[in-house]
């Protein structure tokens, strides 16, 4: 579980990582201008980052929630051993 979280911080830091540079050329030069506009295809870069992230923080709940269960359930039989 703990490699499959950090994998996924790692496809995180390079997903924005690489937005930022995509931004940097879609928008840098209107805001070098100092008229920084709306950019469809920078609204769809920055939706569809977010959107991955959402499906990784999905998961990465749900590795939280099974070192959860699985921590849980390490007390139990610690405690039953103890009896």
């Amino acid at each position: 579980m703990a490699a499959r979280v950090g994998v996924l911080a790692d496809e995180q830091r390079a997903r924005f990582a690489d937005a930022g540079a995509r931004l940097a050329v879609l928008v840098g030069p209107a805001v070098d201008l100092g008229a920084p506009g709306e950019s469809p295809e920078a609204r769809r870069l920055v939706e569809a980052v977010a959107e991955q992230d959402a499906a990784a923080a999905g998961e990465h709940r749900a590795l939280l929630q099974a070192l959860t269960d699985d921590a849980a359930a390490a007390a139990a039989v610690l405690v039953a051993a103890t009896r």
